[in-house]
């Protein structure tokens, strides 16, 4: 599957021809494009925040969206 690569990376570090993969697997499977959207924000989360008390509430925020996504697991 090479939309497996695509999703490893940043959207903003996607080349044109994986912007079009993505936009086709996202249309067919929208579960992909939750979760994806999910790890991104974690991945966030862990590159911005420097202040423990800041991380804390991002991450019970980031927590909330996983469980609100009804995913059985993350």
């Amino acid at each position: 599957m090479r939309s497996r690569y695509l999703l490893f990376k940043s959207a903003d570090k996607w080349i044109d021809r994986q912007k079009r993969r993505a936009a086709i697997l996202f249309e067919e499977y929208p579960d992909i494009q939750t979760a994806y959207g999910l790890w991104h924000s974690l991945r966030m989360i862990f590159s911005k925040n420097t202040i423990k008390d800041a991380a804390r509430l991002s991450i019970a925020r980031w927590h909330n969206k996983v469980e609100e996504a009804g995913f059985h697991s993350f």
